[in-house]
């Protein structure tokens, strides 16, 4: 189940700051609701979670290089899931590894 829920876990700047303090921002499938995504984090990762705040980013148009034609980014699901304080010490780079990527 977790599988099909986290896409993969988003890693900039920000994401990796947040991550310091327990927040951990991750991917996941449009049609996933903030339970299924706390459920696949369980099953995942084996820890508690908090909280799960998640949002859409709308897919954006775009020139293709050197031409009049356009290009269209595809809609992205992003959750931001908060532990509890004693489990935050998750990698991102753990967690790269047990989704699969």
């Amino acid at each position: 189940m977790s599988i099909e829920v986290l896409v993969r876990p988003i890693i900039s700047e920000k994401s990796l700051k947040e991550a310091d303090r327990g927040n951990y921002t991750f991917e996941v499938s449009y049609a996933s609701t903030k339970e299924s995504i706390r459920k696949a984090f369980k099953e995942a990762f084996g820890v508690d979670v908090t909280k799960v705040k998640t949002l859409i980013l709308k897919g954006k148009t775009s020139r293709v290089w050197g031409r009049r034609d356009r290009a269209r980014v595809s809609v992205l699901k992003k959750a931001i899931v908060i532990f509890l304080t004693q489990q935050h010490s998750l990698s991102m780079e753990m967690a790269t590894v047990r989704i699969g990527m």
